[in-house]
């Protein structure tokens, strides 16, 4: 699933504080509700048990660090893609056992895609890569 850069808010971006406590920010909620509809559309529907387990490969295609002062460690981009798929890939992102990240820099069209596949316990296909 290719996601647009709108979606690549940093974990660190995910809350701040509030009267009670913290809340999540309105750029991290708008960033999850683009990625969930993206998902959406790019699953065509298909929703897989709770049983199931994946793993998933990051590459983050991102614009280079000095066109925007500092770059958000690299796994920062995992939380918000992992939780816009609930529902629609995986009822849980808890069923996510394998994670690879990958980030390009200075790519003229900043995005982020996501390749998710199942993991199955009856040979090689288990193994910690991509298929």
């Amino acid at each position: 699933m290719v996601f647009p850069w709108a979606c690549a808010v940093p974990n660190n971006q995910r809350v701040r504080p509030a009267r009670r406590g913290i809340t999540t920010t309105r750029r991290w909620r708008a960033a999850r509700e683009e990625a969930h509809v993206e998902a959406m559309r790019q699953s065509a529907g298909i929703r897989c048990d709770a049983e199931s387990r994946f793993g998933a490969m990051l590459h983050v295609h991102a614009p280079h660090a000095a066109d925007h002062g500092h770059a958000a460690d690299i796994d920062a981009y995992v939380k918000l893609l992992l939780d816009a798929l609930e529902g629609q890939v995986y009822e849980d992102d808890r069923q996510v056992d394998v994670m690879f990240i990958r980030r390009r820099w200075s790519v003229p069209e900043p995005h982020l895609v996501l390749t998710v596949w199942p993991l199955t316990t009856d040979g090689p296909s288990d193994a910690p890569w991509p298929p």
